[in-house]
């Protein structure tokens, strides 16, 4: 071969690895400058409809302060560091770091063979009896709970700007006592106390309502999962009893109110204001 076409070859040779990484470089800064564009533009509707951007902004606009007066966290809070006063108390307290609990004991709700047999009314007394000694021991802590319930607003301690390092343990505690209310619908449905079921189904809904206005996606979850409980124990209570007109119909009035849709755009809100701060985090952090 020449050495004319040698040459020739070996800048063809370079060139063309050279221009395929050129055009590249120049699709990927496309694509980067297309995104960019859209993301302006997503922020920019945004904006237009006032929704917060960055965890500042948004535990601004959507988790502010409320009167000691008007919270229900704050008997709640009370009565909860009354049984770990450490735990709850650092809770309360503002703390990054909270001391070590033990576990709640459990509910003793009847196996599912039991359950059944309760429901066919073929239930054995000991099956449901640990369940009927737990609801009467726990009374005066139920009664404690609705009695916070009157309260009109709920405003946790929860620092909404630590995103995804948020301490969020009240929302286990609000399950818990939304099983409480459960537990002891589940008793009076068995003894055929139907004012004491619906009562106790309502406060159930009640404590899932707390959760109405939260920013955080598993604070919806756990508000899903209250409202959840209602409808099974509404379905039990009908299978079993026959309510009057006016309970059927604070029953039916309860069961409306149980919708969470407006809590998808409330906790994805969080998501995306979580998602964008996590590229200011130091690295460290991350």
């Amino acid at each position: 071969m020449p050495a004319t076409d040698l040459r020739r070859a070996r800048v063809a040779f370079l060139l063309v690895p050279l221009a395929v990484l050129g055009l590249l470089i120049l699709t990927f800064t496309a694509f980067q400058l297309r995104i960019r564009a859209q993301i302006r533009e997503y922020e920019a509707l945004a904006r237009a409809r006032k929704e917060p951007l960055m965890l500042k902004a948004l535990a601004a606009a959507q988790y502010t302060a409320i009167p000691d007066h008007e919270n229900v966290a704050v008997p709640l809070l009370a009565l909860w560091e009354k049984e770990h006063p450490e735990y709850w108390r650092a809770f309360r307290q503002g703390s990054r770091k909270l001391p070590e609990k033990p576990d709640d004991p459990s509910i003793p709700f009847p196996k599912v063979n039991d359950r059944v047999e309760a429901d066919s009314g073929e239930a054995s007394a000991e099956s449901h009896q640990p369940l009927v000694s737990h609801v009467a021991a726990r009374s005066d802590n139920r009664e404690a709970v609705r009695e916070a319930l009157r309260r009109p607003r709920c405003r946790f301690p929860v620092r909404v700007t630590d995103g995804l390092f948020a301490l969020l343990p009240h929302l286990a505690r609000l399950k818990r006592d939304a099983t409480e209310f459960r537990a002891e619908a589940w008793v009076a449905t068995g003894r055929g106390d139907v004012e004491t079921s619906a009562r106790a189904i309502r406060d159930c809904a009640h404590v899932g309502h707390l959760l109405r206005e939260d920013p955080i996606l598993i604070g919806q979850l756990v508000r899903i999962a209250c409202y959840s409980m209602c409808l099974s124990d509404v379905e039990r209570l009908l299978s079993r009893l026959p309510p009057s007109e006016t309970q059927l119909g604070e029953l039916r009035a309860m069961t409306e109110g149980l919708s969470a849709l407006d809590g998808y755009c409330r906790s994805m809100l969080f998501e995306r204001s979580t998602g964008l701060g996590a590229f200011e985090m130091p690295p460290g952090a991350l």
